[in-house]
């Protein structure tokens, strides 16, 4: 679980930063130039530092309330995550929809790494053709 957790984390910095830097770059936030580079740290950072210290306990406690409940734990799991992600309006105010987003890409990301690591590869891509046969 901790080795998926940090895979997932990884994973959704990489995503996340690419996908703030490139939709409401710093930079021109700010009335500069636009520098890639540049808002790519700046996102970077402030990624790195949500994640590290708010996202991944915030996971790890969802896991250990979720434990035990196997039939619905992937909806507690999604809302427990969503009324996280919307608790950050307090603190973040406007920028609360990056959480969001940050939120939903890591949510995205362990799911899928959850359903690699029960399932195996070989019976996931199995499992997601399924609904295309009838058109195969």
């Amino acid at each position: 679980m901790l080795k998926r957790k940090f895979l997932a984390a990884l994973i959704t910095f990489v995503l996340s930063t690419l996908c703030i830097a490139l939709m409401s770059p710093p930079s021109t936030m700010l009335g500069d130039e636009r520098h890639l580079i540049s808002d790519l740290h700046i996102s970077g950072l402030y990624v790195l530092g949500g994640i590290l210290f708010y996202l991944l306990p915030v996971t790890f406690l969802i896991e250990w309330i979720t434990y035990k409940a196997s039939f619905a734990r992937f909806a507690l799991s999604l809302n427990l995550h969503l009324l996280f992600s919307f608790l950050t309006v307090f603190f973040l105010l406007l920028l609360f929809v990056f959480a969001m987003l940050v939120f939903a890409i890591y949510f995205i990301t362990d799911e899928c790494l959850r359903m690699l690591d029960k399932k195996g590869p070989h019976k996931l891509s199995k499992y997601m053709l399924r609904p295309f046969k009838r058109l195969i």
